[in-house]
């Protein structure tokens, strides 16, 4: 049967992350107005301070103002950080039955870190949403073990029993993906439209491409995904170990030395900011 969405049950992000989203929308924003946001949330504060004061940023002397760390991380990557604390603790109240929870932020984590950092070497501009969307690209999961659970659990039985991939098992149990399902989650909470293209066309970024170009970061997010797969980090659905698609890597011109130069160092990244987000 065909899966509603409407079952999905999206819960609203907090009214917090909008008031901040407000805010990084506007020209000119201050330091000092996005730390006062920050500052309402005692979580998001701490992991921030967290994020600063660890070794990646490297600083001298702790920084112990939230308006400080505001300009010493920057403010795209703070929205970041706060998308993820947010978006952990929807669902972190309620673990899914279905889904390792921990194992399932550290591949979230460690895929946005991938993303980021090809997106660096790429010179794409502002490599924060490459992260924010390799942190969701799972979403539509994660929300469905939420809401229904006896589905995702038939979903899996179908990969174990039948060797077949977890999108042709998805199609078969609900009609859908979860790569679809995870754009409609980003739309309900009208995020945008960069981070809902690049969740839905992840898995097959180059498939309805045609004469148009790629949407823009699929291909990044779905070489992070693999790359992340492939190296162990954390748990995803299909666990199986799938060759990184040559026709995505040509497309963005990457060579061997690119790929190595990204799975420098990402374990521990990875676990590091999987354990700030989950305020460990």
């Amino acid at each position: 049967m065909p899966l509603d969405v409407d079952h999905l049950r999206i819960p609203a992000l907090p009214q917090l992350f909008m008031e901040l989203q407000n805010a990084l929308g506007q020209p000119h924003v201050s330091y000092e107005r996005i730390a006062a946001i920050v500052s309402k949330d005692p979580r998001l504060t701490a992991s921030l301070l967290k994020l600063v004061n660890s070794p990646h940023f490297g600083f001298s002397t702790p920084i112990e103002t939230v308006s400080r760390a505001v300009a010493a991380s920057g403010i795209r990557r703070v929205s970041a950080l706060a998308l993820g604390t947010f978006v952990l603790g929807l669902y972190r109240e309620r673990p899914p039955l279905v889904v390792d929870i921990q194992g399932f932020w550290l591949h979230s984590v460690g895929c946005g870190i991938a993303a980021r950092l090809l997106a660096q070497r790429l010179g794409r501009s502002d490599p924060e949403r490459f992260f924010v969307a390799g942190l969701l690209h799972d979403m539509g999961w994660l929300a469905l073990c939420s809401a229904a659970p006896d589905r995702a659990e038939r979903i899996v039985r179908r990969i174990q029993s039948t060797g077949c991939s977890c999108e042709e098992a998805e199609r078969l149990e609900l009609g859908t993906t979860h790569a679809e399902l995870g754009a409609t989650v980003l739309k309900t909470w009208n995020l945008p439209a960069f981070l809902i293209d690049v969740v839905r066309s992840h898995h097959a970024p180059l498939a309805t491409v045609g004469d148009n170009p790629p949407v823009d970061g699929a291909l990044e997010v779905h070489i992070a995904d693999a790359v992340v797969k492939g190296m162990g980090i954390g748990g995803a659905l299909d666990a199986r170990i799938a060759p990184l698609d040559l026709d995505a890597v040509d497309t963005l011109g990457l060579s061997g030395h690119d790929i190595a130069a990204m799975t420098n160092g990402l374990v521990e990244q990875s676990q590091a900011l999987s354990r700030l987000l989950q305020g460990d």
